[in-house]
C-alpha cells in the first residue's frame, strides 16, 4: 500500500497535489478508494500527471456522458488509452468502492468488488517527474474537481486480485 513519504501540498480547498519522487512510477499498480459522488457531473478521483499537457500516466475519473455515469481508467502507454465501465456504474449520492488494476498486461476496473470491465494493455505505462492529484484533474488550470467525498484512497505497488478487491469493498 502506498503511504505518502513526501508532503502533500493543498492545491485548492477541495483537492491535493503530491510531488513525485519516483514513488508513483509503478510497473504494476492498484488504485482503490471509497467514493460518494454528489452530482452526475464528471470529476477526477486521482491521477498521476504525464507531460506538460493534460495527459496522465494513470487516472481514475467519472464520466458524465459517452458512456453515462461511468468510471474511466486512463493510462499513458505510447498514447492516451481510455477504458470505461458500462453506463450507470457510478450511482449519485451513494458510497461505492472503486478500484483499478494494471498487472503489466491487462487493465481492470471494479465497482463494489465486481469486475466492471477489462482490457489488454501490454505496453509499459509512460512516466515522468510530474506529480499526482487527488480530487481534481491535473489540467492547467486545474479542472474537473470531484464533487463528493473520497475516503481510504490507496495506491498499491501490485495488481490486487479479485478476492483482494472484494475484501477491500467489504470493509
Amino acid at each position: 500500500m502506498w503511504r505518502p513519504s513526501v508532503r502533500a501540498d493543498e492545491c485548492t480547498t477541495h483537492s491535493l497535489a503530491v510531488a513525485d519522487a519516483g514513488q508513483f512510477d509503478l510497473p504494476v499498480l492498484t488504485l482503490s478508494m471509497w467514493a460518494r459522488q454528489d452530482t452526475s457531473r464528471a470529476g477526477s478521483h486521482i491521477g498521476k500527471t504525464f507531460g506538460a499537457q493534460s495527459n496522465n500516466s494513470w487516472q481514475l475519473q467519472s464520466s458524465q456522458s459517452n458512456p453515462t455515469n461511468a468510471l474511466s481508467f486512463t493510462t499513458q502507454q505510447s498514447g492516451h488509452l481510455y477504458m470505461y465501465s458500462p453506463d450507470g456504474a457510478i450511482r449519485v449520492a451513494t458510497w461505492q468502492h472503486l478500484a483499478a488494476t494494471w498487472d503489466g498486461a491487462i487493465k481492470r476496473l471494479y465497482v463494489d468488488g465486481a469486475l466492471a470491465t477489462e482490457m489488454a494493455q501490454p505496453a509499459p505505462i509512460d512516466y515522468d517527474q510530474s506529480g499526482m492529484t487527488i480530487g481534481c484533474d491535473d489540467n492547467t488550470p486545474l479542472a474537473s474537481f470531484y464533487t463528493g467525498a473520497l475516503d481510504e484512497v490507496q495506491l498499491y505497488d501490485q495488481a490486487l486480485d479479485v478476492a483482494q478487491i472484494q475484501a477491500l469493498a467489504r470493509l
